[in-house]
């Protein structure tokens, strides 16, 4: 039996729980570094970092059906596989930032935190 001598290949990103694994790996390595530019000294809310990872799912997605050239459509098919692409990126981001934190946690907290925004102190 051979080892593998790569963990995640291109293959596997284009699979639906390599982009999962890609966008959360991306965005909990990458939130500390760019997200602090716009939120200096706050912290960052949850809603913000779901953009974030919608954003990370939406390339990946992208690249995905640009990889296996569905572009090559009419204009009615791109209009089609631009809302694939849109469920798809919303779906790759719900398995990675959890379904948990974003549909199952109390909606009180984003209740209290519109009403008490953070002090900018």
């Amino acid at each position: 039996m051979q080892l593998p001598t790569d963990f995640i290949t291109v293959a596997y990103l284009l699979s639906f729980t390599g982009m999962a694994l890609a966008v959360l790996l991306l965005v909990q390595f990458t939130k500390l570094i760019i997200l602090p530019a716009f939120f200096a000294g706050r912290q960052i809310p949850d809603a913000v970092l779901q953009f974030y990872a919608f954003a990370w799912a939406l390339i990946f997605v992208t690249v995905m059906y640009w990889d296996h050239g569905d572009f090559n459509v009419g204009a009615q098919g791109l209009v089609i596989l631009l809302l694939l692409i849109l469920v798809n990126a919303i779906v790759v981001t719900i398995a990675a930032m959890g379904l948990y934190d974003m549909f199952v946690k109390p909606k009180n907290a984003l209740i209290a935190q519109l009403k008490n925004p953070p002090s900018k102190t």
